[in-house]
């Protein structure tokens, strides 16, 4: 057949019937390939299969198409045929239990095997595979080293020339003297001090009743973390990477269990026909057992937590209700993990409490449960890698720094991103009553990080008068700020008078609850209405519970939590209105405005101005660079629409950096690209 024919089911059929072909051998992907494409069978074919394992299902499907079936084994340098064996209904090879056999030798052929001292091994004991007899080719033309290598001296033959041949096959013989193929030795891989075989986790995943085709490989994505993939086509959508696992835990130890599991319509295969293992993909997040309902990183701590994740795993996103083992973790990068989370968080949590609650969300219960050995910082490192300068982002009201987290995975690696949170959201300390208290809060923290400037800032609703008057204090300081980024925020009003609200705790909380929605974009389903008949501590009790419902705050959170929350969202509102940028400001200033309308919803601005600017132009001696991104003052940060806001924020830090240090060095720009 061509290779068109041959690279189909419908057409390989399609000549099987028209030329009435009696004998075919085909590798068992092209047998499974004409399966499914429905194939009718042929009554008076002899089938041969060969060139990889023949798994013990399309033995059983071939049976009930097909004359005679056969299993075959050998090499090119056997002049390719050298053990067979016919598989009939009743043979024990399609017991499930029973590894499948290649047979026996064929005339004039003999098999040895034989361990690394060329000595037989016991029946039933892995060794590799060697062949002896008349079909042995001569060697490899023009490759005299590699024939010496390949083509050895037997020594169980007194026969002058003599040779066998060194397979590089892993195989045993069975006690009826058959023999069992287990994969090439070069498949053997080495986990974290186990010798594994990949060929037997093959087999036994071959054994689940819908896994139809089943390929394991070993792959070292991250340097130093090699991890087992297993790729598979199931007879059913339906099946989980869950009921794969369970199936595998009842007959492998955990060592041999696949960190991760590939679904495919079809495996690669090479021109030959045989599995093309290179051309495996690499698995994504997808592939590795999660929670089925994913929920992000709801507060500081599990957004660190879920970096450190990240690095260690080589998984994005991470989930709070993921699973460290689960994502492929092991004993050795616990241990990491368990040093990274002291480095960050200054607390030491004991491996045993990793293995008894192995989640994101616990092991952040037990951080929050933990008393600090580091003092604590308002500084949240979303993404602390990278030799650029660092660029400081200040959240919304409320100070939840979460939400950036997209936007700093779309600046990339090599781009610090740190968000600043305020002390009062644990609910027991004071929150500031200022803009000007926590721009100059917050200019601390930054300052013990980076202690003179070129200083790259942002801020998103809120955030952007406390990033505005964090620039004015670094200018009045000396300080150079090559980067000041406002994210969709008119500015107050130079002459207008603040506003004075006389809301009472209930229309406060309503109101607060709506900004934790725009937020979030969840639904608390909190009005007046259902507030206004309870207590204080009742409303609370109720905002806590609808938090926790949506996932907004992990389940049985302290009433602290909620506490801090809302007296830090209540003390920003009144910042907010109470502030009144001075002008002055001498730095480049640019806007990201969104293409949909701003929305005042809560009436905190006296009027928008309607100028491209929004009034910024009126506190800086430069002129405000303006730039419009897709989404709203909320999904601006959101997929898909971050990716816009991240290609341009990231070529503004680049067109900064190169700025400031041109001024700073008096020397021509370099050029290199930041990106």
């Amino acid at each position: 057949a061509t290779r068109e024919v041959a690279s189909s089911g419908v057409k390989l059929a399609e000549t099987l019937a028209k030329d009435q072909v009696s004998v075919m051998q085909a590798t068992p992907a092209t047998w499974g390939m004409l399966l499914n494409a429905n194939w009718s069978g042929c009554p008076e074919l002899k089938a041969i299969c060969g060139g990889e394992v023949m798994p013990q299902s399309l033995g059983e499907h071939l049976l009930e198409k097909v004359g005679s079936l056969w299993n075959i084994y050998g090499p090119t340098e056997t002049t390719v045929w050298s053990t067979t064996r016919e598989v009939k209904p009743n043979c024990t090879s399609l017991n499930k239990d029973v590894p499948e056999s290649i047979g026996r030798p064929i005339a004039n052929t003999v098999i040895y095997i034989l361990d690394s001292h060329l000595q037989p091994v016991p029946i039933g004991v892995p060794g590799e595979l060697y062949i002896g007899g008349i079909g042995l080719a001569r060697g490899y033309l023009n490759l005299p080293e590699l024939t010496q290598a390949k083509f050895i001296p037997n020594p169980f033959s007194n026969q002058p020339g003599s040779r066998l041949y060194k397979t590089g096959d892993l195989a045993r013989y069975l006690p009826d003297g058959n023999i069992e193929y287990l994969g090439r030795i070069d498949h053997q891989v080495k986990i974290r001090g186990f010798r594994i075989e990949v060929g037997e986790i093959e087999a036994v995943l071959a054994q689940h009743s819908q896994v139809r085709e089943a390929v394991v490989i070993a792959r070292e994505d991250i340097p130093g973390d090699k991890r087992l993939v297993a790729y598979l086509i199931t007879n059913d959508a339906k099946t989980t990477i869950n009921d794969l696992r369970s199936f595998l835990k009842t007959k492998l130890p955990e060592y041999m269990i696949p960190a991760a599991f590939v679904f495919l319509e079809a495996i690669p295969l090479t021109p030959n026909g045989k599995v093309n293992r290179r051309a495996l993909p690499i698995p994504d997040a997808s592939s590795l057992l999660r929670e089925s309902s994913f929920i992000a990183p709801r507060d500081s701590v599990e957004l660190q937590l879920a970096q450190i994740w990240s690095e260690i795993l080589g998984v994005s996103p991470i989930g709070v209700r993921d699973n460290f083992f689960d994502l492929g973790g092991h004993s050795l990068l616990a241990v990491r993990l368990m040093a990274n989370i002291e480095q960050q968080f200054g607390k030491n949590l004991s491996l045993s409490a990793l293995f008894q609650g192995a989640t994101l969300e616990q092991l952040a219960t037990l951080l929050h449960q933990q008393t600090n050995t580091h003092s604590w910082s308002p500084l949240v490192a979303i993404q602390p890698k990278g030799n650029q300068p660092p660029f400081f982002c200040m959240a919304g009201s409320g100070g939840n720094v979460v939400y950036f987290h997209q936007l700093a995975r779309h600046l990339g690696n090599n781009q610090p991103f740190y968000a600043l949170q305020p002390p009062s959201l644990d609910g027991v300390s004071e929150p500031f009553s200022s803009v000007e208290e926590i721009a100059a809060y917050y200019l601390q923290a930054i300052q013990s990080l980076q202690p003179s400037g070129p200083y790259f800032l942002g801020g998103h609703s809120f955030g952007v008068l406390v990033a505005f008057e964090m620039a004015q204090q670094l200018q009045q300081q000396g300080e150079t700020v090559a980067l000041l980024a406002l994210f969709d925020l008119p500015a107050p009003l130079p002459d207008s008078t603040p506003k004075q609200l006389d809301w009472d705790d209930t229309r406060w909380l309503t109101n607060i609850a709506y900004i934790l929605e725009m937020l979030s974009g969840t639904n608390l389903d909190i009005s007046d209405e259902t507030l206004q008949p309870l207590t204080p501590q009742a409303q609370l009790n109720y905002l806590k519970r609808q938090m926790e419902t949506v996932n907004l705050l992990p389940h049985n959170s302290g009433i602290n939590r909620v506490r801090g929350i809302v007296q830090t969202i209540k003390a920003d509102e009144l910042a907010f209105m109470s502030y009144r940028p001075q002008g002055g400001y001498q730095s480049p200033i640019t806007l990201f405005r969104t293409r949909e309308v701003f929305q005042d919803e809560l009436g905190m601005l006296d009027d928008i101005p309607t100028d491209s600017t929004w009034g910024w132009n009126q506190f800086s001696s430069q002129s405000v660079e303006v730039q419009v991104v897709p989404g709203n003052h909320t999904t601006m940060l959101r997929e898909p629409h971050v990716q816009v806001l991240a290609e341009k924020l990231l070529s503004m830090l680049w067109q900064s950096n190169k700025q400031a240090a041109s001024y700073l060095n008096s020397t021509p720009p370099t050029g290199q690209d930041m990106t």
